[in-house]
């Protein structure tokens, strides 16, 4: 690169900021597609979506492989530029500590995933880890 094509770092700074402006925000609906879209191009089974696993409580899943709960984290995505705090909140959170522990007693592998980890992939090499061991154990 030629000097005359550097720029400053307050240049640059400010140059990314506008592209970040101008950049759609991403949901959580962005993300639970982004991963579906990468389970399916490994062959990992079609998840079941939205499903009731508990007996008496009316707790949901994300996805749900087998015995393999798939949840995104809440509190960590926008909507209309505005975070979305529920699931962040302290209710929130032992609201979720709840149906974490009774989904591990009924035998269910949570795999908590959140934007980061669906970008990385690490969310994806969890999900295969545990859909492998799942059928392991059968």
């Amino acid at each position: 690169m030629s000097p005359q094509e550097r720029m400053t770092t307050s240049e640059f700074l400010r140059r990314e900021q506008e592209l970040k402006v101008r950049r759609p925000r991403r949901t959580k609906r962005d993300y639970k597609q982004d991963l579906l879209n990468q389970m399916r191009m490994v062959g990992l089974p079609a998840p079941e979506t939205e499903q009731y696993f508990h007996p008496k409580r009316r707790w949901k899943f994300d996805f749900r492989i087998g015995l393999v709960a798939i949840e995104f984290e809440g509190g960590m995505f926008e909507k209309d530029g505005v975070a979305q705090t529920g699931h962040g909140s302290l209710t929130g959170l032992l609201r979720d500590q709840e149906k974490y522990n009774e989904a591990q007693l009924l035998g269910y592998i949570v795999i908590r995933v959140n934007a980061k980890t669906v970008g990385n992939g690490q969310a994806l090499q969890w999900i295969e880890r545990a859909v492998k061991r799942e059928r392991e154990s059968r």
